[in-house]
């Protein structure tokens, strides 16, 4: 006789810690960055306009013409012992998410290259 084992865990909760980069904008290549030591740290969710955003992060200089990219990254381990991964995202306007530099998911975002005119 077998037993099937289901289980879920939680990677990534609600107050956990986050780096992220709200102050213009990276070069298109910033997810292969290692060391993300100058970037600022909040709780999470993090955002802004909204009551249930814990940290708040900037729009840039001009509310009128805000900065729509804001980075953020986590550092996690997954261990492979669970056939399959669920990814749920509270995601507001759009995003794009990469694990270890690769493109996983995308919300919200035209099927394109991603470039930002303004990166050097």
């Amino acid at each position: 006789m077998s037993y099937n084992n289901f289980s879920q865990e939680i990677i990534i909760k609600t107050g956990d810690t986050w780096s992220y980069f709200d102050n213009g904008y990276l070069n298109s290549n910033w997810m292969h960055k290692s060391d993300f030591k100058d970037w600022k740290t909040g709780i999470s969710p993090l955002g802004y306009g909204d009551k249930k955003v814990l940290t708040n992060i900037s729009f840039g200089n001009n509310s009128n013409n805000k900065e729509i990219t804001k980075y953020f990254k986590k550092n996690i381990t997954i261990n492979n012992h669970y056939l399959a991964y669920e990814l749920r995202a509270q995601i507001d306007d759009g995003a794009v998410i990469y694990i270890n530099g690769k493109e996983l998911f995308r919300s919200n975002i035209s099927n394109s290259i991603i470039n930002n005119p303004l990166c050097i």
